[in-house]
């Protein structure tokens, strides 16, 4: 196994490394021994890559950490159980940085009166993760898991995940209500705008290129018309984008195929 991550890193087939310690299908079962994880991060790390680790339990989490993950999608997905405190304390002090998928109030409400069981105990020890994360300063990164989809999949036996109020998988949309959920949880304003800048740029090893505003980085820009340290809802008001310098026309920019069934009602 060594000598086929070696080969594939070795060829320059990927900028990061991400790897699932339990996955989405059967939560609770350890994909990868806590050997094979060491041996991925080893790996990565002779390669100068990115190495991120998928988990979905407190166990996978932890052979995450202890094996030294650079970076953890969605920590706060850990199943029925939260995040054991001796656990979250050291994520903590390590700062590793965490992809959290933070919901609003009005989703959590909403999947707790109509949300199918799975889903249902999944998000309320994941809200439960987010807020104890928050308060003790973890490093969060703003992610929202969006995907582009086709209408017609709210037929099919993908349809419990695409319904409910404030969906942060919708493209387009997610990103907003990340930062209105964080500020709902106590997060500091600065520190909500880091977690969409900053903080990743630095877990993902670009902070020489992005995050913040600085002479020599990428002028990669939005620009607002209002304080969005006053209130998270302007993040919404976007005047401009610039990328690599260049206005965005963004009239031209395709739209999310859930806006119309979402604005229809």
């Amino acid at each position: 196994m060594r000598d086929r991550v070696r080969s594939y890193l070795d060829r320059g087939l990927a900028d990061l490394v991400k790897y699932g310690s339990s996955g989405h299908q059967q939560m609770d079962h350890i994909l990868f021994s806590e050997r094979a994880q060491r041996m991925i991060l080893e790996e990565a790390h002779r390669a100068g890559r990115t190495a991120q680790a998928h988990s979905t339990t407190p166990e996978s989490l932890r052979m995450e950490v202890e094996a030294g993950a650079y970076l953890l999608q969605h920590p706060d997905a850990s199943g029925r159980h939260p995040i054991p405190d001796d656990l979250l304390d050291d994520i903590v002090r390590r700062q590793i940085p965490c992809a959290c998928m933070v919901q609003t109030e009005r989703y959590v409400a909403w999947n707790e009166a109509h949300g199918i069981p799975p889903m249902q105990w999944l998000h309320a020890t994941k809200d439960v993760n987010d807020r104890r994360l928050i308060d003790a300063g973890a490093r969060i990164l703003l992610t929202t898991d969006a995907y582009l989809t086709r209408p017609e999949l709210r037929f099919t036996a993908m349809a419990p995940l695409l319904q409910g109020d404030d969906l942060l998988t919708e493209l387009g949309e997610g990103h907003f209500l990340w930062l209105e959920a964080v500020a709902e949880r106590g997060m500091r304003p600065m520190d909500a705008l880091l977690a969409a800048t900053r903080n990743i740029a630095e877990a993902y090893g670009k902070a020489d290129e992005l995050g913040t505003v600085e002479s020599g980085k990428r002028a990669d820009l939005v620009i607002l018309d209002a304080d969005p340290l006053a209130d998270p809802r302007n993040y919404r008001r976007i005047a401009d984008v610039f990328k690599d310098g260049a206005r965005i026309d963004r009239d031209a920019l395709p739209e999310s195929p859930w806006a119309e069934i979402r604005d229809a009602g």
